[in-house]
This record gives C-alpha cells, sequence and structure tokens, in this order.
C-alpha cells in the first residue's frame, strides 16, 4: 500500500512541470487606460508560437474607440540572449464601436520568462506597456492532457475503493467473553424465593 501511494506521488510529482500552463488563454493585463482606449490582454505563450488576444474599449461613454487603432507586440527574452522581435497585431472583423480585438501571433524559441512590450496607438496618440509573460510548453493534445489531469483524481479513488474493500474483508476485533454473561452454571433468582445456600 506504502509502495503504492509513493509510485503515485512521484508519477504525480513529475507530470506537474510538463503542465506548467496548458490551457485557455488568461490575462496578463485588464482594463488598463493606454493611449486612445481601455486595454486588456490575454495570452497563451506556448513555447513556438504564442497568442495574445487584445482587447481596446472607450476609454469612456463619450470617446469611441478610433477607426485608425492599432496594436504591436513586442517580445524579448528577459536574460537578454535575443533582440527585440516586433509582431502587428490583426483587427477582428467583429470590433464595434465600442470594442475592438485584435490577434496576434508571436514565436517563442525557449521556456522561459519572456517581457512584452503591447503598443497601442490610434488618434495621433501611442502609449505602451510592459509585462512579463511566463513561455511553457505546448500541451500534448487534448486527450493525452485529459488523461494526466485525470490522473490524480483516478489515483485517489483507486486508493479509496482498495480502503474500503481492505476494510470489509478485515476480521472484526474479537471480543473475549466476558465472564458475568456466561449464564450456564447460574440459576435465575425469582423474586420471594429463598437462595439456596
Amino acid at each position: 500500500m506504502r509502495r503504492l501511494a509513493v509510485t503515485l506521488g512521484l508519477l504525480a510529482a513529475l507530470a506537474a512541470p510538463a503542465a506548467a500552463h496548458d490551457g485557455p488563454p488568461y490575462p496578463i493585463i485588464v482594463d488598463r487606460p493606454t493611449g486612445p482606449a481601455l486595454l486588456s490582454v490575454w495570452a497563451d505563450p506556448d513555447v513556438g508560437i504564442g497568442t495574445f488576444y487584445v482587447y481596446l474599449e472607450p476609454l469612456d461613454d463619450r470617446t469611441p474607440i478610433p477607426a485608425d487603432a492599432a496594436v504591436e507586440i513586442t517580445v524579448w527574452p528577459k536574460s537578454g540572449r535575443l533582440e527585440e522581435a516586433s509582431y502587428r497585431a490583426e483587427a477582428s472583423a467583429k470590433g464595434t464601436r465600442d470594442k475592438q480585438r485584435f490577434y496576434c501571433e508571436v514565436d517563442f524559441d525557449r521556456q522561459e520568462w519572456w517581457v512584452s512590450r503591447i503598443e497601442v496607438s490610434g488618434a495621433g496618440e501611442r502609449e505602451t506597456v510592459e509585462t512579463d509573460v511566463e513561455v511553457t510548453p505546448p500541451g500534448s493534445g487534448p486527450v493525452f492532457d485529459f488523461i494526466l489531469y485525470l490522473f490524480p483524481f483516478a489515483a485517489v479513488g483507486v486508493l479509496i475503493v482498495r480502503g474500503i474493500v481492505v476494510g470489509r474483508n478485515r476480521p472484526g476485533p474479537s471480543v473475549p467473553p466476558d465472564p458475568e454473561s456466561t449464564a450456564d452454571d447460574v440459576s435465575p433468582v425469582e423474586d420471594g424465593a429463598p437462595e439456596e445456600s
């Protein structure tokens, strides 16, 4: 039993680093006034191709997003081993007067911390925001990822079922007979009847 628990623990510990970030994009900037708009950025920074989803909203009710709004994303390793690389984000056709969406694919060659600079421009204004993102290996596909994420729960379930089965098959505690409860040679005394001496 102990050997099984140790083995399961080691497998879970080894699998954890491989799944540092695998899943949907996560927010790295939320509702930050930047240039002519309110900026929100979601990122899925995987080794190989990382993706950025940029959302621009009006700063206030009176000022729409400029028609010439543009977004450029520049990235470089925090270690400084590579020079900056800039990418122009593509505007989504589904943008409206109240919200404009942009999409950008970025090349990340290695797992490490990267600096991301998001530049928003439009209506003669230009402003940048910098933030760090941790680039991680991409997942191994939906089926493998599902099995990987399910593994700890299945392991706990197996241990619980095994504990229940072993508990049922274990003999109950043996209780020695109580000497006062053995009434083979003792006859009951009725009320009012004299005891024999």
